[in-house]
């Protein structure tokens, strides 16, 4: 007979609910971070936290799921298929085809009682056939470049550290002018105005210079900007000027992405 997806227990039958609703208001919403170019609905999530994000809420979903007392309990919940069980498998199927390109195995998500229920459920003739196709699936994702874009898979951000990340860490001394989560700021020690204050992003991510900005970076860019006016307003600057220098060509020292804010002196153009 075709089964019920309900569990025979009230116990059993709330936990099915509590992960469902678990992966549906979680782990649905963080996957993003390891297919999509930007957060689909907009939101200031940097990837590296989306994907920090992901390890917690499976860490959390390993807690729920209760210890196998006998091996008639293979499932999810129990010894009854649930609709747990037919949320969480396809999206680990999902998730396990994309995890080596980040560098990551499934055992960075999956703890040992998931590990165990996975490996069970993929020997099955359903959770294999399931397996099998969406793996077919996402192998046209991949021939098709899906993830050559994507930071930290196809994107990776293999430039040497600057001077800049040790200012962020405090290991060496700066004046610093504003932080938050995202962006500090400080002022330059040779200012080529009165005024000279460099902003930069705390994560550089592979902004080494802004050439290399996409969608992906459409928030800390703004954030940057939104900072300068901050800091223009706290210290009263009748007028700036932000400078973004690209490259060797655009006297671009230092390969950790920043602004310049200048003022205290007539600007001239260029």
């Amino acid at each position: 007979s075709e089964p019920s997806f309900l569990p025979e227990t009230l116990a059993e039958r709330t936990l099915a609910n509590q992960i469902s609703r678990h992966h549906d208001m979680y782990i649905g919403p963080a996957m993003w971070c390891l297919y999509k170019l930007t957060h689909p609905l907009g939101y200031s999530v940097r990837r590296s936290e989306a994907m920090e994000d992901l390890k917690i809420q499976f860490g959390k979903l390993e807690e729920m799921v209760p210890s196998s007392s006998s091996n008639n309990e293979q499932y999810l919940t129990g010894s009854t298929i649930s609709i747990a069980d037919c949320a969480i498998f396809p999206t680990l199927c999902f998730l396990g085809y994309m995890l080596p390109f980040f560098d990551w195995s499934e055992s960075d998500l999956m703890g040992p009682k998931l590990s165990k229920w996975f490996k069970f459920i993929e020997t099955t003739e359903t959770g294999a056939k399931i397996k099998s196709e969406m793996e077919g699936a996402l192998q046209k994702w991949a021939e098709s470049g899906r993830w050559d874009t994507i930071l930290f898979a196809g994107k990776k951000d293999t430039a040497p550290g600057t001077v800049f990340d040790k200012i962020v860490k405090k290991e060496i001394p700066s004046d610093i002018v504003y932080e938050d989560d995202n962006v500090i700021a400080f002022k330059d020690i040779n200012p080529a105005a009165p005024v000279h204050i460099l902003i930069i992003p705390k994560v550089r991510e592979g902004l080494t210079r802004l050439r290399e900005a996409t969608t992906e970076n459409a928030t800390i860019l703004g954030q940057m900007n939104v900072a300068a006016a901050v800091i223009a307003k706290e210290l009263k600057l009748n007028g700036f000027r932000l400078v973004v220098n690209d490259g060797p060509k655009g006297g671009q020292e230092i390969y950790h992405l920043h602004m310049h804010l200048l003022s205290g002196k007539q600007m001239k153009w260029p």
